[in-house]
């Protein structure tokens, strides 16, 4: 996969583009980069929704597909839109979202209720619900870890990891590398993976994305 990237954008002293290549140089908080990195590229002062005018003090950044699915904290499927769509779409993708806007209020009840049924057999049987082509399962003796880790690895996201995984028998959140396989993201995940022999995960690699 390929991140949209606008020329001459830097962030703080962390990341910068050249040349059509998004280098980072220092340890940060790879999903606060991607935020920044899509007001760059996607700014709007309309909702991606329902094209009411939005101010980015009052706007969010809305997971196409969400993140109980597998969606990454990527530009390719981050949205702005206002706080009320982003409340309403919930766990829904863009496509369930906007059947689900077309809807009498009655119908919408029913319809996100059958959809959350329907996320988790797909999610049981299939994994994480994103395009395909966005991820490939990679062997973890692959990854390479540049970063030394500082967060408590074994915390509430680990939990989460090993609850989803005993519940669905898959790994939903996909890893991110950038492409050589360093990791950017999905370091609890690729613990997780190490500790119960798990021996491949999914994995997002960004193929104009370099740690440096």
């Amino acid at each position: 996969m390929k991140i949209p990237l606008p020329e001459n954008y830097s962030y703080k002293d962390v990341a910068n583009v050249k040349d059509g290549i998004l280098y980072i140089y220092k340890s940060s908080d790879f999903e606060d980069l991607m935020y920044d990195l899509t007001y760059a590229t996607k700014a709007s002062d309309t909702c991606y929704y329902c094209g009411n005018p939005i101010f980015r003090d009052k706007s969010t950044l809305d997971h196409l597909y969400p993140r109980n699915l597998g969606g990454p904290t990527l530009p390719n499927n981050l949205r702005i839109c206002c706080s009320t769509c982003n409340s309403k779409k919930s766990n829904m993708t863009e496509e369930q979202f906007i059947y689900f806007r077309s809807l009498s209020p009655e119908s919408q009840q029913e319809f996100f209720r059958d959809i959350s049924l329907n996320n988790h057999i797909l999610k049981k049987w299939f994994g994480p619900i994103i395009p395909k082509d966005w991820i490939s399962n990679e062997p973890i003796e692959k990854i390479i870890i540049y970063f030394y880790i500082y967060k408590e690895v074994r915390g509430r996201s680990y939990k989460k990891i090993e609850k989803n995984y005993k519940k669905y028998r898959h790994i939903i959140r996909p890893i991110i590398v950038d492409r050589n396989f360093k990791l950017l993201n999905g370091f609890t995940v690729l613990l997780f993976a190490k500790n119960n022999s798990i021996l491949s995960v999914p994995t997002i690699v960004l193929e104009n994305v370099e740690l440096d």
